[in-house]
């Protein structure tokens, strides 16, 4: 299945740095805190990372529990 790919891609180790990265300096840019824009990102994109809740949440969760 495409979502399994999906939550293994976005869960390995490099890809969760290269992703901290990016929302904090999005973060920063838009003067909003890290949690709204990884959570905003991730709601408004489901056609790009095609997770279901579930497994979103736990990419999230990993995301903001490593920032």
């Amino acid at each position: 299945r495409e979502t399994k790919k999906s939550l293994k891609y976005y869960s390995q180790p490099h890809e969760l740095e290269a992703q901290i990265a990016g929302f904090k300096r999005r973060a920063q840019k838009e003067q909003k805190p890290f949690e709204e824009v990884v959570r905003t990102w991730f709601d408004r994109n489901h056609s790009k990372h095609q997770l279901n809740q579930k497994e979103m949440d736990k990419v999230i969760n990993k995301l903001l529990e490593d920032q």
